[in-house]
């Protein structure tokens, strides 16, 4: 009982530091590593509304993956020891999957950008007229990768093996997956496309550069969690199969899992990633977007 315990109070210790990191401020450091990314210099005024959104969206995506990992993984421990039962019933059995939680993340990505704020509001506000398409975001191979992968899922579930032992007939069920995984696919790119289509209301230059980093942000977030819980449902799948290659099947799914947790966190920050919308802008003979505003000098 004692280990129990202690194993409580970890688990909550870590997860309430991570809600502490998630909601501290950039500093400056942090804020010039990002602008740094996107190829942009930001402006002194410009810099505390970009910490504040920065923080809230790293806010919204840990609060709504912890949750999704605190209410799964918690019911789980709970019914394995009251019921000596390996899953929870519907719907907590859901949420004690690893692609639950990247679920969780990219919904709390989305969400973030969803309700993000703008710079000053006003009533009147002129709009960005340059066409947005979602490859100035975001790379085209990733979506095509995510559209593969959650085909595979739904191929591996017509020669998938039983369901394991004690589980949900419904949910962990390869079938089930293989159509959870086409079902987040389709809600990934949807909500890409949409974040890419919001109004773009902006005032001057500089602002349309600060909303296209951020929006570039969020939608590299939203797609690196989306792949993440796409590899994690693909792996599972894997182990599922039962026959002469469950040694390849068992490799097949650390394999998956690695990438899972590579795509989690390194898809989602890109390195280097300019939006290519400002080029093409500039090629088309559209407004300009200068890295200084006359009169405004950078931080």
């Amino acid at each position: 009982m004692l280990g129990l315990t202690l194993g409580l109070v970890a688990c909550t210790a870590t997860l309430a530091l991570l809600l502490c990191w998630a909601a501290r401020t950039p500093g400056p450091t942090e804020l010039s590593g990002w602008a740094a990314r996107y190829d942009l210099e930001l402006h002194r005024e410009d810099r505390p509304w970009v910490a504040s959104e920065l923080r809230r969206g790293r806010l919204l995506r840990t609060l709504a993956f912890v949750v999704t990992l605190t209410i799964g993984g918690g019911a789980s421990f709970w019914w394995a020891a009251r019921h000596q039962a390996p899953s929870a019933p519907f719907p907590l059995d859901v949420l004690s999957h690893p692609a639950a939680w990247a679920a969780g993340y990219l919904v709390g990505a989305t969400a973030a950008e969803l309700t993000r704020r703008r710079p000053n509001p006003q009533p009147i506000r002129t709009a960005a007229l340059v066409p947005r398409r979602l490859g100035d975001y975001v790379p085209a191979w990733m979506l095509w990768i995510e559209r593969g992968v959650a085909l595979a899922a739904l191929a591996l579930a017509l020669v998938g093996g039983p369901t394991v032992t004690g589980a949900s007939s419904t949910t962990d069920h390869p079938l089930a997956r293989g159509t959870a995984a086409i079902a987040i696919a389709a809600v990934v790119e949807v909500a890409l496309r949409y974040m890419v289509r919001r109004p773009q209301p902006v005032a001057s230059p500089s602002e349309l550069v600060v909303d296209d980093a951020l929006r570039s942000t969020a939608i590299h977030r939203t797609a690196g969690a989306g792949l993440a819980a796409l590899l994690f449902l693909l792996g599972r799948q894997f182990a599922g199969l039962i026959g002469h290659w469950w040694a390849l099947d068992g490799l097949a799914y650390l394999v998956c899992y690695g990438l899972a947790i590579g795509a989690w966190k390194d898809l989602s920050v890109p390195m280097r990633w300019p939006i290519r919308r400002a080029r093409a802008a500039g090629r088309s003979g559209g407004p300009p977007v200068p890295r200084h505003d006359p009169g405004r000098g950078p931080a």
